[in-house]
């Protein structure tokens, strides 16, 4: 049987971007390269995402996380650079990815497990970032390691599942002009009709808007769920 020639990721991640009318420069496509292969090195040894290969490391993470940068790209701060927590960030999808996309952001990642940690630092220094904090925690406990240089921006979300719990425990983080955009798959309707079922009648957070999308090669079904203050 023949051999498939090597994945190449920069021809993968720029062509994946095109598709989805996403601005990256080729620094950033280089440096996401750089970051996957990594990824695919350390993935064989710790499980940082679960099994798969390059190809489908690119869509289904990178390529997914991208889907983010149209809508970070109208956010603004008065005081500096927009700030961006990424929660439950895993392997750093989609905040690590979006911090190399538009290295402006100030990002904070923030996640649970000690090996995930090691490899996001391990990252940072080895891409050159600036401008990115790394803490192992969760909400709301580690809320004030988080938020130590201000309220967010932008909140994202990709792994956690239960919408009306992580709205309330980001809501305390996001500043008075801010978005939370959640990632979601298929379910993103019924999670939406049970927060609004749960929600106080005078909430303080609104669906600003539900965007749907899906990955440029495998075609698979992306929602992504915008919350801002309700009067912001």
């Amino acid at each position: 049987m023949a051999r498939r020639p090597p994945v190449d990721a920069t021809a993968v991640l720029r062509h994946g971007a095109k598709r989805l009318g996403v601005a990256v420069t080729d620094a950033a496509i280089a440096t996401l390269a750089r970051y996957a292969a990594e990824l695919e090195k350390w993935n064989a040894r710790i499980n940082l995402v679960g099994p798969g290969t390059l190809a489908e490391f690119l869509e289904l993470h990178f390529l997914d996380s991208l889907t983010l940068a149209p809508t970070l790209d109208g956010l603004a701060s008065p005081d500096g650079p927009v700030r961006l927590l990424d929660v439950g960030t895993g392997a750093g999808f989609p905040g690590l990815v979006l911090k190399i996309a538009r290295p402006h952001l100030d990002l904070v990642l923030l996640d649970p497990r000690q090996k995930r940690g090691t490899f996001l630092r391990h990252m940072v220094r080895t891409l050159g970032l600036a401008g990115v904090a790394v803490v192992e925690g969760r909400l709301p406990e580690d809320a004030p390691i988080a938020a130590k240089g201000g309220l967010f921006q932008a909140i994202t979300c990709r792994a956690l599942t239960d919408l009306s719990s992580f709205l309330a425990l980001a809501e305390p983080l996001l500043a008075p002009q801010g978005r939370i955009l959640c990632m979601k798959g298929p379910r993103a309707e019924q999670e939406l009709g049970d927060w609004q079922e749960v929600r106080p009648s005078a909430p303080s957070l609104v669906l600003e808007n539900h965007v749907e999308t899906s990955l440029p090669f495998s075609g698979a079904s992306r929602q992504i769920l915008i919350f801002s203050r309700a009067g912001g």
